[in-house]
């Protein structure tokens, strides 16, 4: 059994980390920039959450009422909004859904998002502005598990762009992503047994908890050795496309100058500006220098006052025959 853990947002929603929100689907199908399965899986089965809320999402939920208000101004139709609440289902136990305004008579919800301008390029295409997927996933999950008809994504770029795009209900869409998050729960969740590994610090958080205190390796299966000489090739391209970035570097630093500041074509901006002199200081060489004229006491407890012992990671490293 998952023992409910409960987590209150910016904005004041109450949320059940034990459960699935709509921002979490996105990860569990993996289309998601900021999270993965693994994330989702963790916090869950665990109670590892490795979301933490960041002033660029605090403020974003802050700005939440101003931007609703100017939507409405500038967008709406004179719909009545209500704030959006955070729902439970009994046909997906482990679903939870939490809007930020709806109007019942219309059956439609209002998503609000805020977005710098190094996330604005997500929103971009050939055709214009569009939802991207991670969002789209979300709005789908909320308009099919209430059973509404329309959504509307407020989103303000880099704040002092506002824009509205509209999203009709996609049955079909809705139906798979339930689906998909019931089987992530019935595979993985409710038997505790881990996704299939990926590329999240998650993932690799999980393992470096489990290290072995053996000292030899075992003979690898045909499968696992695939996955070795596999992961041998990609580093050694990562390697050999490392060193014809460095040449590359050079080449385009030479050709720049020691007294232009870059260059600008179609290609876009290649800048290569003089960054300030950074000052390292040698700690453990300075506490042994001041050890002879401060008091040992002082220095032992201003040590373990400011010092702190990390989690255990295990380091993959490869040791190749030829």
């Amino acid at each position: 059994m998952i023992a409910a853990r409960f987590k209150t947002t910016g904005s004041g929603q109450v949320l059940d980390l034990s459960k699935i929100g709509g921002s979490d689907m996105a990860a569990v199908v993996g289309l998601s920039p900021w999270g993965s399965a693994w994330d989702v899986w963790s916090r869950i089965v665990h109670g590892v959450d490795n979301v933490r809320e960041t002033e660029r999402m605090r403020w974003g939920s802050l700005h939440e009422p101003v931007i609703a208000g100017e939507w409405k101004r500038r967008f709406d139709d004179g719909r009545k909004w209500s704030q959006g609440e955070t729902r439970a289902f009994e046909k997906w136990p482990w679903l939870r859904v939490s809007t930020d305004l709806e109007c019942a008579e219309t059956k439609s919800i209002l998503e609000i998002k805020t977005v710098d301008s190094r996330s604005r390029p997500r929103w971009v295409t050939p055709a214009g502005l569009a939802v991207p997927d991670f969002v789209e996933i979300q709005v789908q999950t909320y308009l099919h598990a209430l059973d509404y008809d329309d959504a509307t994504v407020a989103v303000l770029f880099g704040g002092n762009e506002l824009n509205s795009l509209d999203i009709p209900r996609d049955t079909d869409t809705g139906a798979i992503l339930l689906e998909a998050a019931a089987e992530f729960v019935r595979d993985y969740v409710e038997t505790g047994t881990p996704p299939p590994a990926d590329s999240s610090d998650a993932c690799r958080a999980w393992f470096s908890r489990r290290g072995s205190e053996k000292k030899a390796p075992r003979t690898a299966t045909r499968g696992e050795s695939d996955l070795a000489n596999e992961y041998r090739e990609i580093s050694e391209s990562i390697t050999e496309l490392e060193k014809q970035k460095a040449e590359l570097a050079n080449k385009i630093l030479s050709a720049i100058g020691p007294d232009e500041y870059g260059l600008a074509g179609d290609f876009g901006r290649m800048l290569a500006p003089f960054s300030k002199p950074k000052t390292s200081t040698k700690w453990k060489d300075l506490v042994e220098e001041l050890k002879p004229h401060v008091d040992a006491a002082i220095v032992a407890d201003a040590l373990e006052t400011h010092s702190k012992i990390g989690e255990s990671r295990r380091t993959l490293r490869g040791y190749w025959t030829e």
